[in-house]
């Protein structure tokens, strides 16, 4: 039995920490409770500007505030991305310790595991057999080869087993067909190398291309402008690419640490242009740093002005309400109907935390879960506007100000 269930819930809904991870199992935090309903300016504001295709949209808060909600709803955002067609959507969450060359990295290793570049193969295959039909492998061969492996094959592949009999000249072949198709942008060793990986065993690409980097003395931008020309040759027109936490890594940085990076992002930016938009999380310290001469190789390529911007910021009284319904509703009994949605708040409650807390959506959650906490401890009472004030200091931290 719920040990919850005196409150018509299987578990407290809220999490003591309410932070934020999307790796966690946890769905109090990972994201998957979520109601576009609560933060719907901001979404519509956030919509707008991806619409827009700019090169970067900063998510920030301009009151200074932490923990609003900034990465529940990018890490959101990007999901509903995923639901386009053509269109790839990768949420990385930084660590404080990234250069542009690591996102870039991250980038590429995303498209790869999650399988967005096969479709490059099979497409070039085809493409490939309709103009060449004496060539390394007949159309027939390519048809039965995408039969075969119509996802990414995380195994080796055997292309004899599609009568190919010269493999390296098909591989040769594909790699200059694809150069062909869009240039030097795609470097022919760059191809060669994707090519030749992915028709061989697809698992070594990532240890494998980065030998072509050092050999040539390129970096992980350059790959990265040659992946989005493979991408667009297997049919994505264009990326949104979320870097959650992006303020780790800028707020630490300074003077000449700070240039060099911010150096680095205009290159990682401008190898993007008419490829993808870059959505990165910001808080006051990082503002400031990308505001300071040292950030502004980046502020020459996307302002820090409304057109860039969403702003989001804390909730209103009625979203605080609509956040804590959300929460009920996941962790509801499905054999016991509550006495009213927001049981066992009351509206009033709810308010006074709101009130208490700015309507910070972290401050205010964490709070949920220590009144349910308390409630349970003194046997189940409703928590109202009377229950906050008694057992104030247990679910705010904070000594109640009757003055307020």
């Amino acid at each position: 039995m719920s040990f919850y269930r005196d409150y018509y819930l299987r578990d407290n809904p809220f999490h003591w920490a309410a932070t934020f991870d999307p790796n966690s199992d946890d769905a109090r935090i990972n994201g998957r409770i979520y109601n576009p309903n609560i933060m719907a300016e901001r979404i519509e504001s956030f919509q707008r500007k991806v619409r827009r295709r700019f090169p970067i949209i900063y998510v920030e808060n301009s009151e200074g505030e932490w923990g609003v909600g900034k990465s529940a709803l990018t890490a959101h955002q990007c999901q509903k991305l995923k639901e386009q067609e053509g269109i790839t959507s990768i949420y990385i969450r930084s660590d404080i310790k990234f250069k542009p060359t690591d996102f870039a990295f991250r980038l590429v290793l995303c498209w790869h595991q999650e399988g967005h570049l096969w479709p490059t193969v099979l497409q070039t295959l085809a493409a490939y057999t309709a103009e060449n039909p004496h060539g390394e492998i007949t159309s027939a061969g390519a048809e039965i080869f995408a039969e075969t492996f119509p996802r990414l094959p995380l195994q080796v592949i055997s292309l004899s087993y599609f009568n190919v009999f010269n493999p390296g000249q098909l591989i040769t072949d594909l790699a200059a067909w694809a150069h062909r198709q869009v240039g030097d942008s795609l470097p022919l060793d760059l191809a060669h190398v994707f090519f030749q990986s992915y028709l061989t065993d697809p698992r070594i690409f990532l240890d494998t291309y980065p030998k072509i980097l050092k050999r040539y003395k390129w970096d992980h931008i350059t790959m990265l402008a040659a992946v989005y020309r493979l991408l667009k040759l297997g049919g994505h027109k264009f990326h949104y690419l979320f870097f959650d936490q992006f303020e780790e890594v800028v707020h630490v940085l300074k003077g000449k640490s700070l240039s060099a990076f911010s150096v680095g992002m205009r290159r990682l930016v401008e190898a993007s242009f008419g490829q993808a938009t870059l959505i990165v999380t910001l808080h006051p310290g990082a503002i400031r740093a990308l505001n300071s001469p040292e950030g502004g190789d980046i502020r020459s390529i996307a302002p820090l002005d409304q057109r860039h911007v969403v702003d989001v910021r804390p909730l209103t009284r009625e979203e605080a309400c609509m956040l804590a319904q959300t929460y009920l509703d996941h962790f509801r009994l499905d054999d016991l109907p509550s006495p009213d949605p927001l049981y066992p708040f009351t509206t009033e409650a709810i308010g006074e935390i709101h009130q208490t807390f700015d309507g910070v959506i972290r401050k205010c959650l964490k709070a949920f879960h220590w009144a349910i906490e308390e409630g349970v401890e003194v046997g189940f009472p409703i928590i109202d506007r009377d229950f906050l004030i008694e057992h104030h200091h247990a679910i705010t931290g904070r000594v109640y100000d009757d003055t307020l």
